[in-house]
């Protein structure tokens, strides 16, 4: 098969290297969607311009949904599992759970780095620059074993994919602002059906040599829940914040980054630290994820604005 013949001439070309440019490459994996790109964000809602923040959140975790629902669907193993000779890079076997097709990390990218590229459209350089970032991000899933080109393909066709819908959604919304109860009511409505979609429909139950299950679809859940609960917390928070809070980022520097580092204190150290672990004991790593990801969006686009606005 081309995508497994592809995948091991990649490993050749990592073992004749001694995984020179393995490191790099899992190292701009994991940073580009890490807490970089939330704090980025949130950075960029509170203090820039909050639509961009909007859009960047919209791109970002309704191509989520999308790729997760296409993951649950698909339910493709991972490279190694079709072909045994195939040897992802490091521990990547341990991280890399779950179904392979598509790539989220590609999707992340694409979402986040397009959001970007579409924003300062004017800027040449900006575009070039996540064109880059996206097509690292993507090569470096195939580079590292844990995907193969398909999944890469698609991870990139989606996220561009929800980048078009999204630009014409708030193009549509800047036209018609007193018809945003529609958006509330068709994100709630989405955010819903995806949970449903995730919890009732059936998985494979298959098992390695071992015994063991190859994919336990419960853990699968857990990004699921996370997703829903992200978007759900994203479009009430957005249409509370557009209907009753109304802040401005129109400030003085100094407030712009103290509302900066009010939020990166109340995310960083209160909610991951404190309260989320709190929430995984109290309800589990399915509902924990999904009410943690809906409050973590509900401190961002209601609580911070109503902080900022009394700074």
């Amino acid at each position: 098969m081309f995508d497994i013949d592809y995948l091991l001439a990649l490993q050749r070309l990592r073992e004749a290297t001694d995984d020179a440019l393995s490191p790099f490459l899992m190292g701009v994996s994991d940073f580009i969607i890490g807490n970089f790109t939330i704090l980025m964000m949130v950075f960029i809602y509170l203090c820039i311009n909050k639509r961009w923040g909007y859009f960047m959140l919209t791109n970002l975790f309704g191509a989520g949904i999308f790729n997760n629902f296409l993951k649950n669907t698909f339910c493709v193993y991972r490279p190694w599992i079709r072909d045994a000779a195939v040897m992802p890079y490091g521990n990547s076997k341990l991280t890399a759970t779950g179904y392979s097709f598509p790539s989220g990390h590609t999707q992340s990218a694409t979402s986040i780095y397009g959001s970007i590229a579409l924003i300062l459209k004017k800027h040449k350089w900006v575009v070039a620059l996540c064109v880059v970032i996206i097509v690292l991000v993507g090569f470096s899933r195939n580079y590292l074993g844990v995907h193969t080109p398909q999944d890469v393909i698609i991870g990139l066709l989606e996220g561009l994919l929800m980048l078009w819908v999204s630009d014409r959604l708030f193009k549509w919304i800047d036209k018609n602002p007193e018809k945003d109860v529609y958006i509330l009511i068709i994100g709630v409505a989405a955010s819903i059906l995806f949970m449903v979609y995730t919890i009732f429909k059936p998985y494979p139950i298959d098992y390695d040599e071992f015994g063991s299950i190859i994919v336990d679809p419960e853990k699968m859940k857990i990004d699921s829940f996370f997703y829903g609960g992200a978007v759900f917390g994203i479009v009430t928070g957005w249409f509370v914040e557009r209907r009753f809070i109304k802040f401005s980022t129109d400030v003085k520097w100094w407030r712009k980054i103290l509302r900066f580092l009010i939020a990166v204190l109340l995310i960083v150290f209160v909610f991951n630290k404190l309260l989320k672990p709190e929430l995984m004991i109290f309800f589990g790593k399915q509902w924990g994820n999904l009410i943690s990801a809906m409050i973590l969006m509900w401190i961002t686009i209601i609580l911070m604005p109503l902080i900022a606005k009394k700074i």
